[in-house]
């Protein structure tokens, strides 16, 4: 990735990004990226947006856990916060959450057709929670910025064009104006369509997975790009075994986790894969159609 300077720098927060939907007669609804309405699994969320007066509008944000002091909570642990039936008093303080607002999806005085670094500056206007935001000159200044995320138990950095316009997927389908930044090696969402049994103590559980992405943007057409065995532990072998067991074969658990690569290989028959990949964490707040896209794995070689 060339980055022409100056650019805008964000926290790359590691949650469950979230469209906020603020009515005019003050009703506030969430929504996954998928567009599944997910209000009633964050009453603490809509009651922060509330009190805080978020302007009406469409906004894009991140739900993400927190510890006693603010500071990000792991994904990993915030994970057992979700799909939860029933959201109690006791999971609410068990699990804090807070969220950040980081773009303009839509504004009734046309904020969302402004360039990043103008949509920005609005953003504070109308709420908040909005994330903060630096701009950065040099490469030097970037790894500064970087560093000190990563100090604070964020993810990554977002580096965002000054110039750019909201684009419908950015960050996610649509890097052409955002690009994500976790340092060394690369990580991709990916899907589970097969299983291998282990050896040795681990010959009982599955320890291998095959890891698909999409072909393309728009449709549910995979794309096998290797297979995972790094990275596991035996307790959570144990338990995607036992899952699968219960409904019939890997393929039904709709299993979705992040791995990490850090090349990417393509053979004499163009085909992709990834080297040796190593299990991140599972994302169980994610659908099928969230998982990259060939196209992303390509322009990762660029």
């Amino acid at each position: 990735m060339e980055i022409e300077y100056p650019i805008e720098v964000q926290p790359k927060y590691d949650g469950i990004r979230t469209q906020v939907h603020v009515h005019e007669d003050g009703k506030i609804q969430l929504f996954s990226r998928s567009l599944k309405e997910i209000t009633d699994q964050f009453p603490d969320i809509v009651l922060i947006l509330q009190e805080n007066k978020t302007q009406t509008g469409i906004f894009d944000a991140e739900i993400y856990g927190i510890k006693s002091d603010y500071s990000p909570l792991p994904f990993e642990k915030f994970q057992k916060r979700l799909g939860v039936k029933e959201v109690t008093e006791e999971l609410l303080k068990e699990f804090p959450a807070t969220i950040v607002i980081f773009d303009i999806i839509y504004h009734k005085n046309g904020y969302h057709n402004e360039i990043q670094f103008r949509r920005t500056q609005l953003l504070e206007q109308c709420t908040a929670y909005f994330t903060p935001s630096r701009i950065v000159d040099n490469k030097q200044e970037l790894m500064q910025n970087f560093g000190h995320a990563i100090k604070l138990g964020y993810e990554g950095i977002m580096i965002k064009k000054m110039y750019g316009k909201y684009l419908p997927g950015e960050g996610k389908t649509s890097f052409k104006n955002w690009f994500k930044y976790k340092g060394d090696g690369k990580t991709f969402d990916v899907i589970v369509i097969g299983a291998h049994m282990g050896t040795g103590d681990r010959r009982y559980v599955y320890a291998s997975f095959d890891i698909a992405i999409l072909k393309e943007e728009g449709n549910n057409i995979l794309y096998p790009i290797g297979r995972c065995g790094l990275g596991f532990d035996v307790e959570t072998l144990e338990s995607i075994t036992t899952k699968a067991k219960l409904m019939n074969g890997i393929e039904n658990v709709k299993l979705i986790m992040e791995v990490k690569s850090d090349k990417i290989m393509v053979n004499e028959k163009g085909q992709y894969h990834f080297r040796f990949p190593r299990f991140v964490k599972f994302r169980p707040d994610k659908e099928v159609s969230d998982i990259d896209t060939l196209d992303i794995i390509k322009e990762t070689l660029r």
